[in-house]
């Protein structure tokens, strides 16, 4: 009984302790073991369901697997997140010149290179204030950090956050690992941030996808496209635009919250619209999300702008 329980429902250690307390025989417990644990283990190898899901997935209900580790940073790089190295100044700059370069923000910083880019130091905004406020005639290459902690590109960002952490760092030099002294991007702490929200929006995105497979065919297709701040999209109403005849906005997610279209539902820009589409169609909807102008129906104000110009 406990290994055929094992084997469908793939829980062993429950099967274990029910047996156990219905017979409260010790004696049970190896053989017990051994058969709950071979039933699960060959119940595994020929099905990828238990008895609870192969029910939901013939009523076209799946359970997905985690698309992404538990620790997402681990599976990502510095080389997903970095950013372009945006500015440099040599250490012969002033300070009036380093302030223009470097910009405004709490992890504003440049990067203090020779003439050959190899690094020399970094300069953070406060480096820059503390040294302004003496109204001194110092030089970027006075008053920059020389002693920099630098990563590689191929360096998860788990590391990196630890790195940040460790050394209440802002922002990372992140050097060529072939040349070690130039570098090839900067990490900022809103980068880890922005790239692992990226992640996170991508799984979340498949499972969407997933769960809507059974709607798509040969000739139907479910697409989850961005409203782009060109598109004629952006600011309407759903009832004052329409896309094709041969699609159907059926969810908008918003700040990570799934709404339910209506006529009076507004789209905005950065809006998550899944549209199902038929197959000839699809380009047609790309283009409208992306920036393509739509027709209006009749009575919108659009409408009657485009037919008094006409």
């Amino acid at each position: 009984m406990a290994a055929m329980f094992a084997g469908t429902a793939r829980a062993p250690i429950t099967a274990v302790l029910i047996l156990f307390e219905m017979t409260r025989d010790y004696a049970l417990i190896l053989p017990l073991m051994t058969a709950v644990v071979s039933a699960a283990l060959v119940s595994q190898l020929l099905s990828t369901g238990t008895v609870y899901t192969v029910k939901l997935a013939r009523r076209g209900v799946h359970i997905e697997e985690e698309t992404l580790p538990a620790n997402v940073m681990q599976t990502l790089r510095v080389a997903d997140a970095m950013s372009p190295v945006w500015a440099t100044v040599s250490p012969n700059s002033d300070l009036t010149e380093t302030a223009r370069a470097m910009g405004d923000g709490a992890e504003a910083a440049v990067l203090v290179t020779d003439d050959a880019g190899q690094l020399i130091g970094i300069l953070t905004n406060t480096d820059l204030n503390e040294a302004i406020a003496l109204d001194t005639e110092q030089t970027a290459g006075d008053i920059c950090t020389r002693d920099v902690q630098t990563i590689f590109p191929d360096v998860s960002l788990h590391h990196a956050l630890s790195t940040f952490a460790g050394r209440s760092l802002h922002v990372l030099p992140v050097m060529f690992r072939e040349q070690p002294e130039v570098a090839c991007g900067v990490l900022r702490r809103s980068d880890i941030t922005n790239a692992y929200a990226a992640a996170i929006e991508r799984r979340d995105s498949k499972r969407r996808l997933d769960r809507l497979s059974p709607v798509t065919s040969d000739h139907v297709r479910y697409l989850e496209l961005r409203v782009a701040p060109e598109s004629v999209l952006n600011h309407h109403y759903l009832n004052e635009v329409r896309i094709t005849e041969d699609a159907v906005i059926v969810a908008i997610r918003r700040d990570g919250v799934t709404l339910i279209p209506r006529g009076h539902t507004r789209l905005e820009e950065g809006d998550r619209v899944t549209v199902i589409s038929a197959a000839s169609a699809v380009e047609d909807v790309r283009g409208i999300f992306s920036g393509a102008s739509v027709p209006m129906p009749d009575g919108s104000p659009e409408a009657a702008r485009s037919s008094r110009q006409a």
